[in-house]
């Protein structure tokens, strides 16, 4: 009663006219810049720095990064439009003799172009600071021209697609204390879609036949923040965010698809008054998710836990410019007795670098561009895992990816 990937299921559409024009907002959202599933950083800001700034608040995406931080944000609105241009193979394989996976079906490739908004209100009151956002956050998306398995190619050319979107619409409140500490608190409502063609377990396809299914959830996220005169330090820590099932999917999930606990941590330092540095932590229990990180043969994708180390800058260079740039660094959840099962979501990049800039129009009215690359990994299955890995030894994936992300801020 489950898929050995569940990433190849198609979404089922909205059923309601309201929910279908909320949703469109992120109806393309595929993230292949990023850590996992996770988007690397949200917005021209954050991704400008690969992500860091837990303990440098700087635009109201920080409502996710660490809501503590927003203590030192002045009303504002800030919007922006990411283009993320990714490049993905995959080349099925397997052992002589076993025809499971579709060697016919040669190197395939996958690089449609996909668009992320992101949306945030910070307003500031006599006893703290609230903040409400409406963000893509993290997903994936294939569409290979031939199918993973032989069998899927047999059974109406499927086990090719797979999309998988996460939209977060927090709610937050942070307070900063006399001595310097701040606080905050984020509620976070949830809104996933799932679709795909892949065959379950039975070796059947998925009932559902790459209709989009929608599910909600919630979480928490509770931060901390301080800033001295040099330094800043933050850190936050997300709750496991629990989804309800996709019940058209009921064949092909054999776990609940729950979001996974997340712990960030960070340092700034600033160097002198126009630059300053940044540096993070972060860590994703991907592990902890059933669904995620059981093995292939049992339903699960077999992801590890996510390490990840950010550096990051900004300086302001004078005039009405600041310059940003960074670098990211996180192993892939996926080991390379994993690869096949994990085909249609090839999260193999480790190594992220990024720059940005923000030109002040005025007091009240800013400009921001960022550029972030995902340096190109293949990994290849070694054939040492479970049936799928034995299966489909040989199995090339990699990615590679480029986001280009512009931004406006208006201060009130």
């Amino acid at each position: 009663m489950t898929t050995f990937s569940i990433f190849s299921t198609p979404l089922r559409r909205p059923r309601f006219a309201s929910v279908a024009a909320m949703f469109a907002l992120f109806s393309a959202f595929h993230c292949e810049a990023n850590e996992g599933y996770e988007l690397l950083g949200m917005g021209p800001v954050q991704q400008g720095q690969a992500g860091a700034g837990a303990a440098s608040p700087q635009d109201a995406t920080w409502i996710t990064l660490n809501p503590a931080g927003i203590v030192d944000l002045e009303r504002r609105f800030d919007v922006s439009y990411e283009t993320l241009l990714a490049r993905r193979t995959l080349r099925p394989w397997g052992p002589i003799g076993i025809p499971f996976a579709n060697k016919f079906a040669g190197t395939m490739r996958d690089d449609t172009p996909v668009f992320i908004p992101q949306i945030g209100v910070i307003a500031p009151g006599k006893n703290g600071t609230f903040g409400f956002g409406l963000f893509g956050m993290s997903g994936t998306g294939i569409d290979y021209e031939n199918s993973r398995t032989t069998l899927g190619a047999l059974l109406d050319h499927g086990d090719r697609r797979a999309a998988y979107y996460i939209a977060k619409i927090p709610v937050a409140y942070a307070h900063e204390f006399d001595n310097g500490w701040a606080v905050g608190v984020a509620l976070h409502g949830n809104w996933t879609r799932l679709r795909t063609d892949s065959l379950t377990l039975r070796f059947t396809p998925a009932e559902a036949d790459n209709d989009w299914d929608d599910a909600l959830g919630i979480g928490l996220q509770l931060g901390v923040y301080k800033r001295w005169e040099k330094w800043g330090f933050g850190a936050a820590y997300s709750t496991r965010q629990w989804m309800f099932d996709f019940n058209q999917y009921a064949d092909a999930l054999r776990y609940n698809l729950d979001l996974p606990r997340m712990f960030v941590a960070g340092l700034a330092y600033e160097a002198t008054p126009r630059l300053e540095f940044l540096l993070d932590y972060k860590f994703v229990d991907y592990d902890g998710i059933p669904q995620l990180g059981k093995l292939p043969i049992t339903g699960g994708l077999g992801w590890d836990d996510q390490h990840v180390v950010k550096f990051g800058a900004n300086w302001k260079a004078g005039g009405r410019w600041t310059l940003r740039a960074g670098f990211s660094y996180g192993e892939s959840p996926l080991d390379n007795d994993v690869v096949f099962a994990n085909a249609l979501f090839p999260a193999t990049t480790r190594y992220h670098g990024a720059f940005g800039a923000t030109y002040r129009i005025n007091k009240r009215h800013d400009l921001h561009f960022s550029f972030l690359h995902a340096f190109e990994r293949e990994m290849t299955d070694n054939g040492r895992g479970d049936l799928f890995s034995i299966v489909g030894q040989g199995t090339k994936i990699s990615i590679e990816a480029d986001s280009f992300t512009v931004g406006y801020t208006y201060k009130f």
